[in-house]
């Protein structure tokens, strides 16, 4: 039994945004859930495509996306990230996360803007709960902030 399948059993959608080195089933080539409802993983492993690596390369076809000036997995040294800041696993990991956010309905408001003012003339069901954990895979090296 994990924190997220028992979230969901009491209504919570459960969903992941991040580095979580879950696992991955070699058989269907999909990551173990470990009770989530839905993952947005970046596993920072040149071993497995995840969502990060996705995005990356839909941005920025063919590129490495740990060019950083020459620092490998387990340098100390650091170094500026080579390229646009939108494209640091960083950045994708905090707008991913602010997406889930954003785009989960509540069932607080059903006016349609996404205001949340109030207004509930077609009131939904004011009990949908949402559980997200983000994890960052930065601090681990390669440093570059």
């Amino acid at each position: 039994t994990t924190l997220p399948s028992l979230l969901h059993e009491v209504g919570y959608d459960t969903n992941v945004v991040g580095k979580n080195h879950f696992g991955w089933y070699k058989t269907n080539h999909s990551y173990v859930t470990q009770g989530y409802d839905h993952l947005q993983l970046y596993e920072g492993l040149p071993v497995n495509d995840d969502d990060y690596n996705a995005f990356f390369q839909k941005e920025m076809p063919g590129v490495n996306p740990l060019v950083t000036c020459g620092l490998g997995w387990n340098d100390w040294q650091a170094c500026p990230y080579a390229l646009d800041e939108y494209l640091h696993p960083t950045a994708w990991t905090t707008q991913t996360a602010l997406d889930v956010i954003e785009n989960f309905d509540f069932g607080n408001d059903d006016d349609d803007d996404n205001s949340n003012d109030g207004d509930t003339n077609n009131a939904k069901d004011a009990s949908k709960k949402m559980f997200l954990k983000v994890s960052y895979h930065r601090p681990h090296s390669p440093y570059d902030p």
